[in-house]
């Protein structure tokens, strides 16, 4: 009976250990230490008798193994992925036009804000200067509005009025002293019609002066006035367009970047759906693995991780979890963790084979 109970337990162990064997995610884990058969080993040359004398001893052990398989199963293992840019973007321009210059070649840096390809731009300059007479001829009749007329035209308008009526009034004598001698025979029926259609002829005129002289004293109306001004903001607008446009003729690199190609010359028309360049954002770097599901409740931002590439052997880099992957591939049954790794003298590149070996958590 003795026998037959160590043997069970010597069989529970084994079973454990290569449970322990098959679960493990890396060789370097899943080697189980030497004191588990040292315990066996104990267990088996032990004299001991009595069915709870053989409990103690077989809780002991595996009190002891789960505690040494905890100490070794810190980490989460090796996986593998490749190295990829924080950003990368095709850059183009965003009018139409010829290109006149394109600095930077593969390989070249680009600092955050830097021009690295222009636009010939004189098309949009004379834009710029036909939207500025524009703006000018709009803003000058606004101020023609707002100010009224001229002390000029007023005077101009009161001499006018003032003729008018002088010739209404002369116009009327001659159509009474007309009308007098026409009944007294001295002048005949056609006289008197002439000088009546001159009267009314001056006496119109008189009114027509009349209405000028109060328009120009008023000033334009509100509703004029009022287009002036909106006119006068549609012209700004275009020349700020313009300036816009202007400004468009020149790509600028949108952040710190190394480029990875380049896509056109001078001289090559270009549009907005003509790249120029391919950028990527190099430092720091992303590494990212494919991380099996059953790890995913394992990680907490802020973990570390070793990298090691081919291309470097012996040269290893520190990385950190910034982000817990979202979503699971249901295809895989994996997740893409991105671990972020400063990369200052650009020593990673994007598409390099890495290794990553995860510590365990904060």
């Amino acid at each position: 009976m003795k026998h037959t109970s160590k043997a069970c337990i010597r069989l529970l162990l084994i079973f454990s250990i290569s449970l322990d064997l098959v679960s493990a995610p890396s060789p370097s884990h899943a080697q189980y230490p030497a004191s588990e058969t040292a315990n066996v080993d104990r267990l088996s040359e032990s004299g001991e008798t009595g069915e709870s004398s053989e409990t103690d001893s077989t809780e002991k052990v595996f009190k002891t193994d789960k505690a040494e398989r905890m100490g070794q199963n810190e980490g989460i293992g090796e996986m593998v992925g490749e190295v990829t840019p924080v950003r990368k973007v095709s850059l183009a321009f965003k009018v139409s036009g010829r290109i006149q210059k394109v600095d930077l070649f593969a390989g070249d840096i680009a600092s955050e804000g830097m021009p690295v390809a222009w636009l010939d731009p004189r098309d949009f300059e004379l834009s710029v200067a036909q939207a500025e007479a524009s703006l000018q001829i709009g803003r000058l009749r606004l101020k023609q509005m707002e100010t009224g007329s001229r002390p000029e035209e007023k005077n101009a308008a009161a001499e006018n009025l003032g003729q008018a009526r002088a010739n209404r009034d002369n116009a009327q004598s001659e159509l009474v002293r007309a009308r007098d001698l026409c009944i007294a025979g001295a002048v005949s029926k056609q006289a008197l019609d002439a000088a009546e259609a001159k009267a009314k002829v001056c006496e119109a005129q008189f009114m027509t002066a009349q209405q000028q002289k109060t328009m120009i004293d008023k000033g334009p109306r509100t509703e004029e006035t009022d287009q002036a001004r909106v006119m006068a903001r549609q012209l700004d607008a275009s020349l700020a367009l313009a300036k816009l446009q202007l400004e468009y003729a020149t790509i600028k690199s949108p952040f710190n970047a190394v480029v990875a190609a380049r896509l056109l010359d001078e001289g090559a028309f270009a549009n907005n759906t003509s790249p120029v360049y391919n950028l990527v954002q190099i430092d720091p770097v992303f590494v990212s693995v494919e991380c099996p599901e059953r790890i995913l409740p394992r990680l907490r931002p802020g973990m570390t991780g070793i990298i090691s590439v081919d291309a470097l052997p012996g040269k290893t880099f520190s990385g950190s979890v910034k982000r817990v992957p979202g979503v699971v591939d249901p295809k895989t049954r994996s997740a893409r963790l991105e671990l972020e790794v400063s990369n200052p003298d650009f020593e990673l590149k994007p598409g390099m084979f890495a290794r990553v070996r995860l510590s365990s958590a904060p």
